[in-house]
């Protein structure tokens, strides 16, 4: 896409659309020795997100990511825009108090969880974080590695259980998101006190995408 032919879409889950029309076998993404194009990317994203559909979620729910810098961070954060949902960017070092007031304040419904990162176990620190905070809600737990866990389902079976939801149904979630609708919540460090939240628009993730 040249610098003259800037995409004019104002939300996420539009401009990822509108780029995959534009040029969908440029690269786009390339982690963990796998690549893909935009329009492979469109495609798996539009297959979380029926998945997220199929697990209940809808607009305004929030959704955290707690994980490294991954692929499917990408994926997740792009399929619940899609559904009119608000990723929660959760801080990988956070504490287990500072995650469970992020948990409790957000309003998280459901974790896109990677079980470890370099010597943490987050497993472990959610745990932790809801006896921080008990009063946390009951968050489902989808792990974003292959190996199952008692306390989540696995990555593979949470994007089986999609398959059957129809994908006009992505489209008419999509069509409710508007610009000056909220995309992502992320957290100060709280090193001087609680954890701020930080809400960022449709509109400005996606002008910050295009300059």
């Amino acid at each position: 896409m040249s610098r003259l032919n800037k995409p004019t879409s104002r939300t996420i889950p539009n401009l990822l659309a509108e780029i995959a029309q534009e040029m969908p076998e440029h690269e786009a993404l390339v982690a963990a020795g796998q690549c893909w194009t935009y329009k492979s990317l469109l495609s798996d994203v539009q297959r979380v997100a029926k998945a997220l559909i199929a697990r209940g979620i809808g607009h305004g729910d929030r959704v955290g990511i707690l994980a490294g810098n991954r692929a499917e961070w990408l994926l997740s954060h792009f399929a619940i825009s899609s559904v009119g949902a608000i990723s929660v960017g959760l801080n990988t070092w956070a504490t287990a108090q500072e995650l469970g007031y992020q948990l409790q304040h957000a309003g998280v419904k459901l974790i896109f969880l990677e079980p470890r990162f370099r010597e943490r176990n987050f497993v472990d620190l959610v745990e932790a974080a809801r006896r921080c905070a008990p009063e946390i809600p009951d968050v489902e737990i989808i792990t974003l590695d292959d190996n199952s866990n008692q306390l989540a389902s696995d990555w593979e079976a949470f994007l089986v259980a999609g398959n059957n939801v129809d994908s006009e149904l992505v489209k008419q979630r999509n069509s409710n998101v508007t610009a000056d609708g909220i995309a992502c919540m992320l957290y100060t460090s709280g090193s001087t006190a609680l954890p701020k939240g930080v809400p960022l628009t449709h509109q400005g993730l996606s002008l910050i995408h295009i300059s």
